[in-house]
């Protein structure tokens, strides 16, 4: 049995699978101790990738985090160092503390000898009808065999396709690219609502810039959709409230009836050069507005909270470029405020 969900955003996907789950979700015990799942697969369709930062107060998602990672990943890392600046748990995940076995970016670029993100852009700028490109994240040589340890890709494979849009309205016809992820295993809360949402998305648009396409659908198959117990009051309370479609990005300036963002990048090579040099310590003059008006001032708040001002880092996010991470970052640190005032 495969649910086949289709939602409209992050916002939309969040409260629709935690009714999902809720609602069909049957207990199972697990290695990592007891949880609900989904008794089938399912597949679920983003309309709007793009609208992927998560602002339900109750999940209080780490979006400087989720950013970070992101870059991280587009750069094609795999050391812990770099993200556990905003996470200080995830080195946790890594079986000896210095590098991720599984770390998605390495695998997209580095780990099977071929930067599978330009051989994929590059194949679709030759032949947009190309159906042989797919990006591998599972490698049994070195995932199967019966190897041990805590990091494991859960999603494995990304295959891009270029669709040509023919129904809806005009402004929303035309080529775009849509891409489709395999994952054998997702946690809803961590995992696809949480850093999936995320880093796959600006992969997504990351291609699409560079062939010069809008970002159409993400359609994500899931073999195996499950919420850990100590999540399932947080599901509970999720399920149980008003859905939100659509107002999340209510305050996004619209084009044509949709919410416009800026672009990703404007040169792709600029784009990834400098994605690595933040990650190799660079915090700012960058060429890339995306770099320089978002993910700079992103960073910056985050250091001024790590050495202990809260309000300079409060008000660092306020010049955040972009609506939907300004907003994101600075109810993180609203939440982290208020918490500081109930004590």
């Amino acid at each position: 049995m495969i649910a086949n969900i289709q939602v409209y955003s992050l916002d939309d996907m969040w409260s629709r699978l935690c009714r999902l789950m809720r609602d069909k979700g049957v207990p199972v015990d697990t290695r990592n101790g007891r949880a609900i799942e989904m008794p089938g697969q399912t597949l679920i369709t983003v309309e709007r990738p793009r609208e992927r930062v998560l602002f339900d107060q109750d999940r209080n998602c780490n979006h400087v985090f989720h950013l970070m990672e992101s870059i991280w990943m587009l750069a094609g890392r795999n050391d812990t160092a770099f993200p556990a600046q905003f996470n200080s748990n995830i080195s946790n995940y890594s079986d000896d503390g210095g590098v991720f076995h599984g770390a998605y970016g390495y695998r997209w670029r580095s780990h099977f000898g071929v930067d599978q993100v330009e051989y994929a852009i590059d194949a679709l700028l030759k032949d947009r009808n190309d159906r042989r490109i797919v990006i591998d994240m599972w490698d049994s040589d070195v995932d199967g065999n019966g190897r041990t340890g805590k990091d494991f890709p859960c999603n494995v494979m990304i295959m891009p396709k270029v669709v040509k849009y023919e129904s809806g309205p005009i402004h929303e016809r035309g080529y775009k690219l849509d891409i489709t992820i395999i994952n054998r295993s997702n946690d809803l809360v961590w995992g696809l609502c949480g850093a999936n949402a995320v880093h796959m998305s600006m992969l997504h648009e990351y291609m699409a810039c560079a062939l010069g396409l809008p970002v159409g659908r993400w359609h994500h198959f899931t073999n195996n959709l499950h919420v850990y117990e100590q999540h399932w009051d947080l599901m509970r309370k999720v399920a149980d409230a008003v859905p939100r479609i659509g107002l999340p990005y209510a305050g996004v300036s619209s084009i044509n009836g949709e919410h416009h963002l800026p672009p990703l990048l404007e040169s792709r090579e600029v784009f990834l050069a400098e994605c690595r040099e933040i990650c190799d310590g660079k915090t700012e003059g960058f060429q890339e507005p995306f770099l320089e008006n978002t993910v700079e001032p992103v960073w910056a708040s985050w250091r001024a909270y790590k050495a202990g001002d809260l309000e300079e880092a409060y008000e660092i996010a306020q010049c955040i470029d972009q609506y939907d991470w300004r907003k994101g970052v600075m109810q993180q640190y609203e939440i982290i405020m208020a918490k500081r005032a109930n004590k």
